[in-house]
This record gives structure tokens, sequence and C-alpha cells, in this order.
């Protein structure tokens, strides 16, 4: 079995055969980019699930409700946020392979402007559209509605947040740091995230908006973190060579060429 690729302008037909060392290849490098991305969005959705599991030891059933009001919104845009941060791999990726190291720090700070601006066009239209969506999710519940509007205030923080973690990863898996974003966001999350929403939420009693005032803490730092690590730790000369040289390595595959072949 085999996969043929005509190239334009030759004329010929390239023939890649299905040897142990490419099904490998192909393996790897498809688990590098799958798991990470899958980990990324495991990690938010469970934090997220967190969130709603504090809400629902208030015992209170409005607390669940805005809570899952704003996680369903969250979800949305976080697919949004994952599909720009696999756009910014592949796009510092090509510039890595051409060499031009310029454009691919270009890309970054025009990364970071754009996601800025996602998030705030994002904060407008959950503005705009605040009404609709309480109508919408809540049913004329006024407990739920009120105690969802104090939420979703919080929640535009996090979202920025959210879109900048999603940037910075994206940049990061691109230079060869593909296992550090993970270690951080998981920081965010889970060691600092959760004890710190539990803590403001309960002990403080600061109730919902101190669950989510908790996770946003946590993230932020993460953010801080992997900001700092792109614009401060990495360096542009050794591992942007490093990323260079990885991405133009030859797959070990092996070509056959024949003009005949049908």
């Amino acid at each position: 079995m085999c996969i043929r690729d005509r190239f334009k302008g030759v004329g010929t037909e390239a023939w890649i055969d299905w040897s142990p060392a490419t099904l490998t290849h192909g393996l790897v490098g498809y688990l590098q980019e799958s798991l990470g991305n899958g980990l990324a969005y495991f990690i938010e959705a469970t934090g997220m699930e967190l969130i709603i599991l504090m809400a629902n030891w208030q015992g209170a059933v409005a607390s669940v409700a805005a809570a899952t009001v704003v996680y369903n919104i969250a979800e949305v845009l976080f697919v949004v946020a994952t599909g720009y941060s696999m756009t910014m791999t592949a796009t510092i990726e090509s510039e890595l392979v051409n060499g031009t190291k310029r454009r691919a720090q270009l890309y970054v700070f025009t990364g970071v402007i754009v996601t800025c601006l996602l998030s705030v066009i994002e904060i407008i239209l959950l503005i705009f559209f605040r009404i609709f969506l309480v109508d919408y999710f809540v049913s004329g519940d006024k407990k739920t509605a009120e105690l969802y509007q104090k939420i979703i205030i919080v929640y535009f923080l996090m979202n920025l947040i959210d879109n900048l973690l999603a940037t910075m990863s994206g940049v990061l898996k691109a230079i060869g740091f593909k296992t550090f974003y993970l270690k951080v966001l998981t920081l965010g999350t889970f060691i600092l995230g959760a004890p710190l929403g539990y803590f403001f939420g309960f002990k403080q009693k600061f109730g919902d908006i101190g669950i989510w005032l908790g996770f946003v803490i946590g993230e932020g730092i993460a953010t801080l973190i992997l900001v700092w690590t792109v614009f401060r730790r990495i360096d542009w000369d050794a591992d942007f060579e490093a990323a260079r040289n990885e991405l133009q390595a030859p797959p070990p595959l092996s070509f056959e060429l024949n003009e005949n072949r049908a």
C-alpha cells in the first residue's frame, strides 16, 4: 500500500512506501501534536468542572446554574482560542523552516496583539448579547440571572487570560517547548487555581465570585510565566536554530520515483 503525490510541473509521481520507520515517524508526530492539544483542552475543561463542583458545594441551585451558563460560553470561546493557538504554531514553524527569524518574532508580537483584540471583541459581544444569553439559558430565573451578571464580569478577565495562554502555548510548541506549557497550565489550574478558588470562595466567604476569582488568579500566574518564557527566556538564536534543525530534518521515508506508474 502506498500514497501517491503528483508534483506540479514535474510530470512525475512520488510513491511513499509504508515502511516501519515511516509509520513510526508519522505516529510520533501525530501524538505530539494531538495529545498536546487534547491535554490542554482536558485541563481547561476539568478546571471549569471544578468550578461547577465548588459551586455545588455551596448548596444553592442558582450557583450551579450560573456557573454552568458561564461554562458553556467559556467552552465555545476556548475552542476559538485553541484554533488560534494551532494557527500560531503552524505559522511560526513555517517561518522557522524558511529561516526567517525576524518574521517569526514579528508573528509572536502580532499574535499577542491579535489575541488581546480578539478578547475585546468577545467581551463586547458578550455584553451586547447578555440579555439574550440570560433569557436563553436561565429562562427567567431572577436569582440565577443576577448571579450570572456578577460572574460574567470576572469571566471577562479569565477570557483574556485563556486566549493569551493559548497563544503562548502555540508559540512554545513551535519553538520546541512541547511539554512546558502543559506543566504551567497544570500549575495554574490545579495547583494554584483550585486551592485559591476554595480559599476565596469558602474560607473568605466570597461565594461564587471568590471561586472564579481564585481560578483567574491561578491561570493569570500561569499566563505571566508563559509570557515571560516567550519574551525573556527563549534564546532566539540557539532555540531558533534547534527548532529549525528539528523541523528541517528529513523524515525516514523511502521514495521510489517512476514516471510510468499510473
